[in-house]
């Protein structure tokens, strides 16, 4: 999914809007007409027959910045971000003045990772159309990326008062409010979207995660079954309500769910990947790799599916090849994450080649250095390749960490049988 749709759409909206549906009403303009079958092509990623109606339109409307807005968004789309530019110059040269255009330059600086003139054409934006919601959700949005949460949670506030009934302000400052655990507040927000949009699975979704962060699970399945009750051909749904009843442990009914979610969507490879886990939880290995892999040849770089059927494959001591060249190719798609270089080392470590596993479990370690399981096993790699002095301090950092992780004991154990050893020079 996209962060960010550049200029038509609302970046943050539940629900799509066309642009002359919620940019500022200007007069009519002779190229109106072929402008808004131009936005219907493009709506359907038809997009020579767009930028050819707009390129008319800009023809037929000289003086109106939108058909280059039009522009700018198929070329953007196309990741012609040269082209994106010259076009939205044309609309600046048209219509130096005009929020919209300025609102697009912002959000073509965001494209463009230009976070300071994005953040600079967004106020713009405000200032030129103080009454106009839409540039202070941008704002928000760009906040909310950056981490900036209260200067993210006044921008979508401001929204909110602008435009009491837009459904992703009042979800932006839902997840915002979640953020900072502020559950009742955040839950208020997710009720307000969904009376707006009922049934949005990303609404449902926030709404069901204050409900469990507040400890009432029973609510968020209600939840679920009602919006499931009109919506029951939705996989999304489907897959977030056996996610819920996966971290509850109830994995039949969660089973349930995984699969009518594939059997809805034979294409989903999260569906695929969820059910995998499920089966995993059930000890049944055979099924969990059959999913993993109905998964892996939807979404074959997918880095936590790899690393999960890696890691089967690793507890069952099988498959340690194939383990390898999966977990590896899991740390090459996503090479911060501590969780896959673990998994790379502990194949290894499977497999016999003790120097590769130190390597691996090393990285991993240094990924999360306030993990104590990393340290616990990349102590047990030292230990059994016979550097005691390593794998004490390994074993002895877990410990500091955190004296009651999962492991502890077996760490204690190893400690205190190593202090008995001398250290190898």
């Amino acid at each position: 999914m996209k962060a960010f749709v550049i200029f038509l759409f609302v970046s943050t909206s539940l629900c799509t809007l066309r642009a002359d549906e919620i940019t500022i009403k200007q007069r009519s303009h002779a190229g109106q007409a072929v402008y808004m079958e131009a936005l219907n092509r493009l709506e359907q990623h038809d997009y020579k027959a767009a930028a050819d109606g707009f390129r008319q339109a800009a023809d037929l409307s000289p003086d109106w910045s939108k058909p280059w807005l039009g522009l700018a968004q198929v070329a953007m789309d196309q990741g012609k971000v040269s082209e994106a530019a010259i076009a939205l110059r044309k609309a600046s040269a048209v219509s130096p003045k005009n929020p919209e255009v300025t609102r697009a330059w912002g959000r073509y600086y965001v494209s463009t990772k230009n976070t300071p003139q994005a953040e600079a054409s967004f106020k713009q934006a405000i200032q030129l159309a103080p009454q106009w919601a839409l540039p202070c959700i941008d704002a928000g949005d760009l906040f909310a990326f950056q981490g900036r949460i209260d200067q993210a949670i006044a921008m979508y506030r401001q929204a909110i008062v602008l435009e009491p009934d837009h459904a992703g302000a009042r979800f932006a400052l839902g997840n915002m409010l979640a953020k900072q655990g502020k559950w009742a507040d955040a839950q208020k927000e997710f009720e307000s979207a969904l009376r707006i949009t009922p049934n949005s699975l990303l609404a449902t979704e926030g709404l069901a995660g204050t409900y469990i962060a507040q400890r009432q699970p029973a609510n968020a399945e209600k939840l679920y079954q009602s919006t499931l009750k009109t919506e029951p051909n939705s996989a999304n749904l489907h897959l977030a309500f056996g996610d819920l009843l996966l971290s509850e442990n109830k994995l039949q009914d969660a089973l349930k769910q995984f699969q009518t979610a594939t059997y809805l969507d034979p294409k989903f490879p999260a569906a695929y990947a969820h059910l995998g886990i499920c089966y995993e939880m059930l000890k049944d290995s055979a099924d969990a790799e059959r999913a993993y892999r109905s998964a892996l040849a939807i979404s074959r770089d997918d880095p936590m599916t790899l690393n999960n059927l890696a890691w089967l494959f690793v507890t069952d001591n099988r498959n340690l090849d194939e383990a390898i060249g999966f977990a590896k190719r899991a740390t090459e798609v996503a090479p911060k994450v501590w969780l896959y270089s673990e998994t790379l080392g502990w194949a290894y470590r499977s497999k016999g080649d003790r120097q590769q596993a130190i390597a691996a479990l090393k990285k991993a370690a240094t990924l999360n250095l306030k993990n104590a399981t990393a340290w616990y096993r990349l102590g047990i790699a030292y230990q059994e390749s016979g550097q005691v002095g390593l794998a004490s301090s390994s074993f002895a950092k877990a410990l500091h960490l955190n004296s009651q992780f999962e492991s502890a004991t077996d760490a204690k154990v190893r400690l205190a049988q190593l202090r008995l050893k001398p250290v190898r020079q």
